[in-house]
């Protein structure tokens, strides 16, 4: 009943002190033998509500009791007070010390320096988290300005090459930069620049773009393309390697010939032809040998609507021209035939 978990909430009847069970006594300046009478006979002790008066006589065989001489002070023995207390004592008789360990607190305040610890450990933790988060956000902040700057100056040094304006616009992942080069052929003037670029001048051009970029990032993989806005189509992709090696893929089919494919043709005799009339349909096909076969079909809007053929014949022969192609021509107003062009 003595080992109770619940220290430091002792009650006893009177003062409890450390005795000595007959004859140590406590002086100011050090230890000494004394006989003591008790005057007060034996006193009671109640722990939590409890009378325990006999449980400590007959189990330690001392009673507590008081002594008038030294002004009525209470002594228990102190193996009682230490189960009491709910910790362990030892006495050294060589000193005359009564040692009480609270061996539980001990434990305790062991587990708590331990937790102590490990909470210590957890927050240096957080702190490096929280410090590498801000070094990515400050690394990722300042590749966007890098990659921005990068872009502006790509298309200072390569805006405009051979005559042929090149928008650059540049792409980060966290191992790929994706250059994207447009162009728009939609204006004539433009589109006879690129026409006449020469293949190899198109492909330093994206061999050159793709070195500047892996220089200034090192550690990423460099793609791209050169895009027709106009046609909607991919015209050339580009890759480059581990060993700095940039490999190019042609789609420009029909440019790298010197003259428009038919589809080519087909775009172009619309484009001119719809200033004389209504134009219904254009059909293209491949000729051979150069040449391009095509019918063309007006609008029948009645007779004074109907386009003058020789105006015709001139638009055929400028897209003739500007594509370096032979056309040959069927050209329909309503069902009427009207030119035949060869």
């Amino acid at each position: 009943m003595f080992r109770s978990k619940k220290t430091k909430k002792v009650v006893v009847s009177s003062l409890l002190g450390v005795m000595l069970l007959s004859t140590v006594a406590f002086a100011a300046n050090g230890i000494f033998d004394k006989k003591i009478t008790a005057t007060h006979g034996r006193i009671k002790l109640s722990y939590q509500g409890e009378d325990i008066t006999k449980s400590v006589e007959d189990k330690y065989g001392a009673p507590a009791f008081t002594v008038k001489e030294y002004d009525g002070r209470a002594y228990v023995p102190v193996r009682a007070l230490a189960d009491i207390m709910g910790v362990s004592v030892t006495y050294d008789s060589s000193t005359h010390t009564a040692s009480f360990v609270d061996s539980e607190k001990l434990v305790l305040n062991k587990q708590l320096e331990l937790k102590d610890q490990e909470i210590a450990a957890l927050q240096a933790e957080i702190n490096q988290l929280k410090n590498k988060v801000k070094e990515e956000e400050k690394k990722e902040e300042s590749s966007k300005t890098d990659i921005k700057e990068l872009e502006k100056k790509l298309n200072k040094d390569y805006g405009v090459v051979d005559d042929v304006s090149f928008d650059i616009t540049l792409k980060e992942t966290s191992s790929r930069i994706t250059a994207t080069i447009t162009i728009d052929t939609k204006d004539y003037y433009e589109s006879n620049a690129w026409r006449k670029m020469r293949v190899a001048d198109k492909k330093s051009l994206m061999e050159d773009i793709a070195e500047d970029i892996s220089k200034a990032f090192k550690n990423h993989k460099v793609e791209g393309s050169i895009y027709d806005n106009y046609q909607r189509y991919t015209l050339y992709t580009f890759t480059m390697n581990n060993n700095g090696k940039v490999t190019v893929s042609d789609r420009d089919y029909g440019y790298d010939y010197g003259y428009g494919d038919y589809r080519d043709v087909e775009r172009e005799l619309e484009r001119d032809l719809k200033k004389l009339g209504t134009i219904e349909s254009i059909r293209t096909y491949e000729g051979n040998s150069n040449r391009v076969d095509a019918t063309i079909v007006f609008e029948d809007r009645g007779n004074s609507n109907e386009p003058d053929m020789y105006d015709v014949r001139d638009a055929i022969k400028e897209v003739e021209r500007y594509l370096d192609v032979y056309i040959y021509a069927k050209v329909y107003y309503g069902n009427h035939l009207i030119l035949n062009y060869n």
